[in-house]
């Protein structure tokens, strides 16, 4: 439910597709983030990763079918003060492991986390291939 003071849902909807479409929303939240980092704000040793499931009963292009219906998964990275610094949507058929490293391609600056931590999902004996040197370590919360 939006605020009153927020146009039709439509409206809003229609806004933030456009947006995310023309790159606004990315320009404001990296514009945001470098400005924390250069004021020594934004935290980039420690980086915390989860994905979270939405249905999508309508379908679209990145949709994926699941055990649990059609949706896609949304992912996001967050600094130990949970300021976003990726947040990305895949098809949700893909277990979450696999997607960290196309996680990375919405990452807001340019320096990457040196640790990178989510939980039991992550911790698995089959991911892929380590990151490049330098970009993250997978770790787990014990």
């Amino acid at each position: 439910m939006l605020p009153r003071c927020y146009p039709n849902y439509k409206t809003v909807h229609r806004r933030f597709q456009s947006w995310c479409r023309n790159e606004v929303l990315r320009s404001v939240l990296t514009d945001i983030a470098n400005e924390l980092r250069e004021r020594g704000v934004l935290d980039e040793e420690e980086g915390f990763i989860d994905a979270t499931f939405a249905l999508a009963k309508g379908g679209g292009a990145e949709i994926g079918p699941t055990k649990r219906g059609k949706g896609l998964k949304i992912m996001a990275i967050v600094d130990r003060h949970g300021l976003p610094l990726s947040v990305s949507t895949h098809a949700a058929n893909h277990h979450e492991v696999r997607l960290v490293q196309l996680c990375f391609d919405f990452y807001m600056i340019q320096a990457k986390p040196e640790n990178l931590i989510g939980d039991r999902a992550y911790d698995r004996d089959d991911r892929p291939a380590p990151f490049e040197p330098g970009q993250a370590a997978h770790a787990r919360p014990p």
